[in-house]
């Protein structure tokens, strides 16, 4: 960080990172001096070391995916996980953590479904039906498959004008509730998909689809200064990309 720091001439946080790992490192060698280096080990460093790599992969994980086109947009690049498994104060619903701070936890949900045609139009990175330790484990052992199963495509339509947007299913589960619209459509029906192999083939397209717009979203971070103007690239995070003023209250 203080090399990206000083590349970026952010000399403030520059001279607070640097003060405190002085900070830091000063007070380790104190307790190394007054103890022994198994001490320092055990009760100084490990904790720290052990929370580093939680809070970076927690960290990554709630924020992997960004719009290149839009790098700022935080519908994209702030993750939401629906029916979440292992949901404590509601942070599953990341999107109203950042980008509405000032709206409580409970309200979550609520707020989420008030501000739904957001989410809608920049084709929100929605997940269902998981957890945070589970995606980790997707991401970094790349099973994209398992992670684009969960993924809630706001944007589906299905066969019979249903918008996935009203029923906040998976792909996975949009595809199981197109077959069972086959099954219950008279052999004379209007459905459009007429046949089982053209509902496969409709959902294997969509799950490609979805898979590589969602690995599209995570290899923006690993482009490196070459690939892409930074200035331009800190505009276009920083634009707007907390509209306190717009934050819509209990009665709106």
């Amino acid at each position: 960080p203080m090399v990206l720091f000083n590349h970026r001439k952010e000399y403030r946080l520059l001279r607070e990172l640097g003060t405190g790992m002085l900070v830091y490192y000063s007070i380790a060698a104190t307790i190394w001096y007054k103890t022994s280096l198994l001490f320092l080990f055990a009760f100084w460093f490990y904790p720290m070391l052990e929370a580093a790599c939680f809070l970076g992969a927690i960290a990554y994980l709630w924020h992997a995916f960004v719009d290149e086109n839009d790098p700022g947009n935080q519908y994209v690049n702030s993750i939401t996980i629906l029916r979440g498994l292992d949901n404590i104060w509601n942070e599953d619903y990341h999107v109203v953590h950042h980008h509405f701070p000032n709206v409580h936890w409970t309200e979550a949900p609520q707020h989420f479904a008030l501000e739904k045609p957001k989410y809608v139009k920049c084709r929100a990175t929605i997940f269902a039906d998981c957890e945070q330790g589970q995606m980790c484990y997707w991401m970094f052992s790349q099973r994209w498959d398992d992670m684009t199963n969960h993924f809630v495509d706001l944007h589906y339509i299905y066969s019979n004008g249903e918008k996935n947007e009203d029923k906040l299913l998976t792909v996975k589960e949009a595809a199981d509730y197109e077959m069972k619209l086959l099954e219950a459509t008279p052999a004379d029906g209007t459905n459009e998909l007429v046949s089982r192999e053209q509902i496969e083939m409709r959902a294997n397209e969509h799950h490609a689809e979805v898979k590589a717009m969602l690995l599209k979203r995570m290899k923006f971070h690993y482009r490196n200064s070459a690939q892409r103007d930074m200035k331009s690239f800190d505009a276009a995070v920083n634009a707007n990309i907390r509209e306190f003023n717009k934050v819509p209250g209990k009665n709106d």
